[in-house]
């Protein structure tokens, strides 16, 4: 956890000390005769400012607020996703990490009652005993009683979230299975509802968010039921499978995730570096990853586009050839071009800015991103109330 935040103190350069601006100066560092430590002061300016702040949409772009953190509800859903990435069997909140992190206290024989309550912030032992100390009996009580070798570890992993990990336990929803819930007689009535509004009014509108809202509460209610019957129902297949001979099913792989950036490879390389055993290996793994996470800061993330299917072009060989260097060039005219009035009272309705953002990206992704761009109307979405937020402010 301390590479990150070295990292986001060295990409914002917030030590006092102007000259200490790489990583790599840390290992030069020694600390006076006589004493037993070397602070490095931070900026007075930062003492008030959070490390994880969120994105705020400006005229230009996204850029980091000074002063807002990341909302709860945001890092809620990201380490839930996370649990469901690892196949925990559970749901993941941020409160388990504190909660994992009480009961190792409370396990340790160097960490006294008081000490641990002192780290959680409570006044006496019973918000811990009611609120965080697990149900589950963590202790080989057969073979204490028997007066035998406690097999801990065992009982430990055995009781542990992490038990229930399984790569196979589904993530997301199939087409087929989130197409379904447009035939739910909740959804059938509300779009009934719509079709009597007039369509631009604001009853119309509010109708199309009513029906957004129930077909995500009926996808994630659906989820979930398949999530609780899946443990089950896989254990028992993959109990018939091997008494029948046939060893267990290929695992369905519903979704494919988007290839890596250069930043996020470099950085996920960084962090997943084995340990060295010397000090100069450590310290070398400690500056790269810092590096890579200073990299990474700069990187501005978007919105993922919905992959469109569509049916190739019937061309002859010969065509096909010279068609492969003129596809990247016609989307990225393409993209140019669509931001310009062509005729008359046509008023061009995607962002000037998204698309000058695409076309000025480094790397091989950025036709992608284009043909996104050209595929959605993003003018709305990104830029047009701020537009309008400067006009007004300007008049």
């Amino acid at each position: 956890m301390h590479v990150f935040l070295l990292g986001i103190l060295f990409r914002h350069n917030a030590f006092q000390a102007p000259s200490l601006v790489s990583p790599q100066q840390l290992g030069v560092f020694d600390i006076h005769p006589g004493e037993r430590e070397l602070p490095l002061p931070l900026k007075d300016d930062l003492h008030d400012v959070p490390i994880f702040r969120r994105a705020v949409k400006t005229l230009v772009g996204y850029e980091m607020s000074p002063t807002e953190p990341i909302p709860y509800g945001t890092m809620a859903g990201w380490v839930r996703r996370i649990g469901e990435l690892l196949g925990l069997e559970y749901t993941t909140i941020p409160y388990n990490l504190r909660y994992n992190a009480a009961n190792e206290l409370d396990n340790n024989p160097s960490i006294s009652e008081a000490l641990r309550n002192l780290a959680l912030g409570h006044a006496n032992s019973d918000p811990f005993q009611k609120h965080y100390l697990g149900r589950e009996v963590c202790a080989d009580v057969w073979a204490v009683v028997r007066g035998e070798k406690q097999q801990q570890a065992l009982l430990k992993q055995a009781c542990s979230v992490g038990h229930s990990i399984s790569k196979r336990r589904p993530v997301d929803l199939t087409p087929e299975q989130a197409a379904s819930v447009n035939t739910h007689p909740w959804i059938r009535k509300l779009t009934a509802d719509l079709r009597k509004l007039q369509q631009g009014s604001e009853e119309y509108r509010q109708g199309l968010l009513k029906i957004r809202s129930a077909k995500q509460s009926l996808r994630r209610a659906l989820m979930r039921r398949i999530r609780e019957k899946w443990t089950n129902a896989q254990a028992v297949d993959d109990i018939e499978r091997q008494l029948q001979g046939r060893g267990f099913a290929e695992a369905i792989v519903i979704g494919k995730s988007n290839p890596q950036q250069p930043a996020q490879r470099r950085l996920m390389k960084a962090v997943l570096t084995p340990a060295s055993n010397s000090l100069e290996g450590q310290c070398r793994r400690r500056n790269n990853a810092i590096d890579a996470i200073v990299d990474y800061c700069t990187v501005m993330e978007g919105q993922g586009a919905h992959q469109v299917t569509r049916q190739p072009a019937v061309t002859s060989v010969d065509s096909t050839t010279k068609s492969i260097d003129r596809s990247q060039k016609s989307f990225l005219m393409q993209a140019f071009m669509s931001v310009f009035r062509m005729k008359g009272r046509e008023r061009p309705r995607r962002c000037f800015m998204c698309v000058g953002a695409a076309l000025n990206i480094p790397e091989p992704e950025a036709s992608e991103l284009t043909h996104a761009l050209l595929i959605h109307d993003t003018g709305r979405e990104c830029h047009d109330d701020e537009i309008r937020q400067a006009k007004f402010s300007s008049s």
